[in-house]
């Protein structure tokens, strides 16, 4: 199925021989439909896999971008904003950016927080919109939506410049857990390294 054909196109991207059928299969599955197989192709065609193709890269993430796919526009506008395709174009990157935040990528908020110098006021509201969307994108499965917010649970209240929230280990236990669950690698990674801590 999709779900076991994208775990192990990242249980492959940890070993570099397996590089060429890591891109096969992404190529297969992005054909069949797939947005995050189509992502994960993306950045293969920029550099990180076997086959660099820059335009095919930047076509694969305006057509997901196009279908409402917040992570591709957002990687679109920092690739456009940092100069990564030609022609650079800082404008259109930050629209891009600031269209997905408008929309609910949580990514694209903090990374205006980031970039821009907002006073503290505005920092706060825009990272309370991306602290309610990575909530809600962690309800709707997505592991790296919970992995991250297992990351606000640990910072005690320094999760970027939003003062909540408090710092509950076991509520960021869980949502790593259930990171874990929905595959992602680093969450799994993250309980094995804490359950070997534990055990000394």
């Amino acid at each position: 199925d999709l779900r076991t054909c994208l775990q192990l196109i990242d249980l492959l991207a940890s070993a570099p021989r397996d590089e060429v059928l890591r891109d096969n299969i992404a190529t297969r599955v992005c054909a069949r439909g797939d947005k995050q197989a189509c992502r994960m192709l993306a950045e293969s065609r920029l550099g990180s896999g076997v086959r660099f193709d820059p335009i095919c890269a930047e076509q694969l993430l305006d057509t997901l971008c196009a279908e409402g796919e917040l992570g591709s526009c957002f990687r679109l506008g920092t690739l456009k904003l940092e100069g990564e395709l030609a022609p650079e174009d800082k404008a259109a990157g930050r629209g891009l950016i600031e269209r997905a935040c408008d929309q609910g990528e949580y990514m694209a908020c903090l990374d205006v927080v980031m970039r821009d110098g907002l006073g503290d006021a505005e920092k706060k509201r825009i990272v309370e919109r991306a602290f309610g969307a990575v909530a809600k994108a962690c309800a709707a499965d997505d592991a790296k939506a919970c992995l991250e917010l297992g990351s606000a649970y640990a910072h005690a209240g320094q999760w970027y410049y939003l003062g909540t929230p408090a710092k509950d280990e076991a509520k960021q236990l869980e949502l790593r857990q259930r990171a874990c669950g929905l595959g992602s690698l680093d969450a799994c990674g993250w309980l094995d390294r804490s359950e070997r801590t534990d055990v000394y």
